[in-house]
């Protein structure tokens, strides 16, 4: 704090030489003992506290207006980047919409021209659930063949040798 009450240094000077020359040399150590009381009094007291408060407030006071106006101006350019935001993501809504009926447009289109057309051309009646379990019994690996699945053949042991531990072959 460089200045009390509005006086600075050059002015305390000049208050504390006229106050020498108008008290005297005498009176001046009890006056000066009285003032610096006076002053720690004040100084202590509730309402100086409030008037350095109030003081600061109003220094501060340009300070805190800029920074109020920036606040605003980042809430003005905030809210304008939420709006942009918001219709981005109504148009890649859309957007996802569009592909996602396309989609399900070119996989019905897909599946249409998958179907196996009859004699005719006719697209065959779909099979029953029972019709697909016996083609998929009689073709596993999905070979379409008009010759029929030969069994597989069951395996046998060789016949047991003299070598082997198991097996007596003196019966006797």
């Amino acid at each position: 704090m460089d200045t009390i009450c509005g006086v600075g240094l050059p002015e305390l000077i000049i208050l504390a030489l006229v106050s020498f020359v108008l008290i005297g040399p005498e009176r001046s150590r009890d006056v000066a003992l009285k003032v610096g009381r006076f002053m720690r009094t004040v100084i202590r007291s509730d309402l100086w506290g409030d008037f350095t408060q109030v003081a600061q407030s109003v220094r501060d006071l340009p300070t805190t207006l800029v920074r109020m106006a920036e606040l605003e101006e980042t809430q003005a350019e905030l809210q304008q980047t939420l709006s942009e935001l918001d219709e981005e993501t109504r148009t890649f809504r859309g957007e996802v919409r569009q592909t996602n009926a396309d989609l399900k447009n070119r996989t019905r289109r897909v599946e249409e021209r998958a179907q196996p057309r009859g004699a005719a051309g006719r697209a065959e009646k779909p099979k029953t659930d029972a019709q697909a379990k016996s083609d998929l019994i009689a073709d596993p690996w999905g070979i379409r063949s008009d010759t029929p699945v030969a069994p597989k053949p069951e395996r046998r042991d060789p016949p047991p040798t003299p070598d082997s531990p198991d097996v007596d072959l003196d019966e006797d």
